[in-house]
């Protein structure tokens, strides 16, 4: 896997990142001596010599702050993986007819995704939390200009502008030297995950150190870093709110419930916050008990989103959210009462160590796989941490000696936001005719939210707290 920064890029163009990551692999390329191939041809070479190959801004739903190349293939086939993976970003040439084609096809799959409950939801969380994390006089996150909402506005003005002349040109020099920064001007990060890991990389740095320009890099993982988890949490709203949007053909709804959680993975109560949130969601456990056992939701679970600051209850596919909110409610009530009887662990407690293995489990279910282990270390890198066998022994030990003291201290500290105060807030998306009464649901449950209803994507811009909406014209400036 390669991974490039994107901090150094402008916002205006960060934008572009996921068109330039879908044109990458699947671009005609002008070589050295001047030859051209077409970019069939390297669709075609790449599908031979590859398992799996693909570019995504982010590792995951993780880091948006990184693009990654990932790629796999068997062994006697790395000198040609790692000569196609080179030349695509060396050699790629973007070119008004590709681009068109790869822009129509990201807009199909931005407008089908308009129509998918569950992706609505996680563009109107990003909308959301945007509004209570930005500053008025800062730039946008990057999560943010890759959300849903505004990627929906950017491709439209893309695939416009490619049948405006001169404005079509402009797209593509600000694609040309969107490329030519993100491999130009930052090192790009190289893991290697196989059998001979050793050998790999050093194939791949000759492979790649034959054909870049000069001013490509690469670089091995410093001994210090910062890591890019958010340094802030959320700013908490006056009031209990949130936002019901509104999507034509979606029956059943999905709901992000959340209250501020700074605790990435670095912070001592990470661990046991993982635990507490695996007791809640276990299979046959009191969440699944109480919200899918009796019907009000498909899906129901609550856990630490490290990449947001969030602790956040979600329910997907949701029958009646305002009564799968009421009995978590019950569930974290039910719980505090069992912290506060220390004589001898209820129901809920007496889970914990299931819920410690769970954990554990899934900490090694994420290096079942070169892959995984790729993504592992990559996410490790943003968060500022190191991967190591002494470091997975250490996370081991700090998980086998969570005790009822660990999640009676991280519940007061976190879990008690959704019952007291005003910082929970609550995005919802649902078909128009259930808009009404799930707002009056939450409007009437006993831990309320004053909730505002939205009918459209586009509405979903003025929701950014304190922000003017944004505007994106296409003028000969030349800015999007």
């Amino acid at each position: 896997a390669l991974g490039y920064e994107t901090s150094q890029i402008q916002e205006s163009e960060r934008e572009l990142l996921p068109l330039l990551a879908d044109l990458l692999l699947s671009m005609p390329h002008r070589l050295r001596d001047g030859v051209c191939v077409e970019y069939t041809d390297i669709v075609q070479q790449i599908s031979d010599d590859c398992v799996a190959a693909g570019v995504s801004v982010g590792v995951g739903q993780c880091s948006r702050e990184m693009v990654s190349i990932d790629f796999s293939c068997e062994l006697h086939k790395v000198s040609a993986m790692c000569r196609n993976i080179a030349h695509c970003i060396v050699y790629s040439e973007v070119t008004h007819s590709r681009v068109k084609t790869v822009a129509n096809n990201l807009l199909n799959t931005i407008l089908e995704d308009s129509r998918d409950g569950e992706s609505v939801n996680q563009s109107a969380s990003v909308v959301v939390n945007e509004g209570y994390t930005r500053e008025e006089s800062s730039s946008k996150s990057t999560a943010y200009l890759l959300s849903l909402v505004n990627q929906r506005r950017v491709i439209r003005h893309v695939v416009e502008a490619l049948d405006s002349g001169d404005k079509g040109d402009l797209i593509l020099c600000r694609l040309r030297a969107l490329k030519s920064k993100l491999f130009g001007e930052s090192q790009g990060l190289l893991l290697v995950a196989g059998k001979s890991p050793e050998t790999l990389r050093d194939e791949f740095l000759k492979v790649f150190d034959s054909c870049r320009n000069k001013d490509m890099q690469l670089a091995a993982i410093p001994e210090t870093w910062e890591g890019h988890v958010p340094s802030r949490g959320l700013v908490p709203p006056s009031e209990p709110s949130g936002i019901i949007v509104e999507v034509v053909g979606v029956e059943s709804s999905f709901v992000d419930i959340w209250v501020p959680c700074l605790v990435p993975k670095s912070h001592p109560d990470y661990f046991a916050l993982e635990v507490t949130s695996e007791l809640l969601s276990l299979t046959e456990g009191p969440i699944y008990n109480s919200v899918r056992g009796t019907g009000l939701a498909y899906d129901a679970s609550v856990g630490n989103r490290i990449w947001s600051g969030q602790l956040c209850f979600a329910l997907h596919e949701s029958s009646a959210p305002a009564k799968a909110w009421e009995k978590f409610c019950s569930v974290l009530q039910s719980l505090e009462a069992e912290l506060a009887n220390t004589e001898s662990p209820g129901p809920i407690l007496s889970e914990l160590e299931t819920a410690k293995a769970g954990v554990l489990f899934s900490l090694h279910e994420g290096k079942a796989s070169p892959a995984g282990v790729a993504q592992g270390v990559f996410r490790a890198f943003r968060q500022g941490l190191r991967c190591s066998e002494t470091k997975d022994a250490e996370h081991e030990a700090v998980l086998a000696a969570i005790s009822f003291e660990d999640v009676s201290r991280v519940f007061k500290r976190y879990f008690a936001r959704f019952l007291k105060g005003s910082s929970r807030q609550v995005v919802a998306t649902c078909g128009p005719s259930q808009s009404a009464a799930i707002v009056s649901g939450f409007e009437g449950s006993k831990l309320s939210f004053k909730c505002k209803r939205v009918t459209s994507l586009d509405d979903l811009a003025d929701l950014q707290a304190g922000a003017e909406k944004s505007q994106v014209p296409i003028p000969t400036v030349g800015v999007i």
